[in-house]
């Protein structure tokens, strides 16, 4: 944590040099936003025993004031860093290269959305056997009408116990950070997994009756590709001009090392 803080500390004050070459600045109506906040952490922080501003110096081990400034620079190295990336663009052979390339696979899945359907049969351990039986049953009756052509989204109005999507074809378009659980994410994102495929599968909830509905191709991925392109080259650039523009640090090894991180 201190090497980092250390790093981005040094970084944020190169940046900071370079944005007041450029005449760039903080947004003062953010800082002063900031400000406000810090008074009024200041402010009651104020006590019988002790000024705020004294308390907020033993809570933080530093000052307001100090803080202030600090944000000031950090602010202002945001504003280069907004300025550099502004400043760079993406074409379509760029963006088709990167969406060919396999060694982008896993970023490019990340962000890749799908659009997956499922009606819910609740079955839990509250049930008898009787009853998770006439679910799992249920379920399996719904697959085959689903496979034999039967609406799926009529179905999922009918019988599905999810509210978040039973009013809506049984839907959710989601990616893979998505927080669903681990069997319902595990179905949808197989390897094997393409556009049409229906099956059940079993989570804490019941049984869930899966369709695919559909994957999103390039086109419809581009703007988001283009994206993860704009943010290579921006790191790339970054770290070209952090180079050049490299600085000889002396740091205070005894200072440094005597600084104890806790957390809690």
């Amino acid at each position: 944590l201190k090497d980092s803080v250390m790093n981005t500390t040094q970084t944020n004050a190169v940046l900071y040099k370079l944005a007041k070459a450029e005449g760039l600045s903080y947004d003062e109506a953010e800082w002063n936003e900031l400000k406000t906040t810090l008074d009024t952490v200041v402010t009651n922080m104020n006590s019988m025993e002790k000024t705020g501003e004294r308390a907020f110096y033993e809570t933080y081990y530093v000052t307001k004031d100090e803080v202030l400034e600090a944000d000031k620079i950090n602010m202002t190295a945001t504003a280069y860093r907004d300025h550099v990336k502004e400043g760079i663009d993406a074409t379509d052979d760029e963006i088709s290269a990167y969406y060919g390339d396999a060694s982008n696979q896993s970023a490019i899945e990340e962000i890749q959305k799908v659009t997956i359907a499922h009606i819910l049969i609740k079955s839990d351990d509250t049930m008898t056997d009787e009853e998770r039986t006439a679910a799992k049953e249920l379920a399996e009756d719904i697959l085959e009408r689903a496979k034999a052509g039967e609406d799926f989204g009529a179905m999922a109005a009918e019988y599905s116990e999810d509210g978040g999507s039973n009013t809506n074809n049984g839907e959710y378009t989601i990616t893979r950070s998505e927080n669903f659980v681990t069997e319902f994410m595990d179905w949808t994102f197989a390897d094997d997994r393409e556009p049409g495929d229906m099956d059940i599968v079993e989570t804490s909830y019941g049984y869930h009756v899966m369709k695919l509905v559909s994957v999103q191709g390039f086109e419809e991925m581009k703007d988001s590709i283009k994206d993860l392109v704009i943010n290579d080259k921006y790191n790339t650039e970054i770290g070209r001009i952090l180079s050049d523009n490299a600085v000889e640090w002396t740091v205070d090894e005894e200072l440094y090392n005597s600084i104890d991180v806790t957390y809690g």
